[in-house]
């Protein structure tokens, strides 16, 4: 009885190890709560970035204090399509800081050359800093040309 006893502790516990596919003790390989948001908000940003223009952008990665941070080796990028993203995750990640007057005045001067260069309705930043796109501003073939114009007032957003 007692050898039977032994037998299904033993298995349990290998049961246990696989659950949790061999994460450390009382920490969970799939991240819970404000983790697990922070996680996808940071997921959508690489996304976001892959799809405009960079297609090995990395994803977000947990650092060793249980955050979850775009690598230090990604390229530091300046797409406009994923400002709301960016400042999203930011936010959860409690890492969001208002742009400075100095930023808003550039981000602003950003927005009236895009509008120079053929895209009318790109609306200036919100108090974020960041560009909403409308539906048609973001399918206006002329964007990325009056972007690619308009870099010298692009304000770059380096995740931490």
């Amino acid at each position: 009885m007692l050898a039977v006893i032994g037998v299904a502790i033993l298995a349990l516990a290998g049961c246990n190890k696989s659950a949790d596919n061999g994460a450390e003790p009382g920490k969970s390989s799939t991240p819970t709560g404000v983790a697990a948001d922070a996680r996808a908000a940071w997921l959508k940003y690489s996304q976001c970035v892959r799809a405009n223009g960079y297609p090995d952008y990395p994803d977000p990665q947990e650092n060793e204090h249980g955050d979850w941070v775009i690598p230090a080796s990604a390229p530091q990028v300046d797409v406009q399509a994923c400002a709301t993203l960016f400042l999203q995750a930011k936010q959860l990640t409690g890492q969001a800081q208002l742009p400075s007057a100095e930023e808003m005045a550039k981000r602003r001067q950003f927005a009236a050359c895009v509008r120079q260069h053929g895209v009318p309705t790109f609306p200036d930043p919100n108090e974020e800093g960041s560009f909403e796109l409308s539906e048609q501003d973001r399918a206006n073939p002329k964007l990325n040309e009056a972007r690619e114009a308009c870099k010298q007032f692009a304000v770059p957003q380096k995740p931490k």
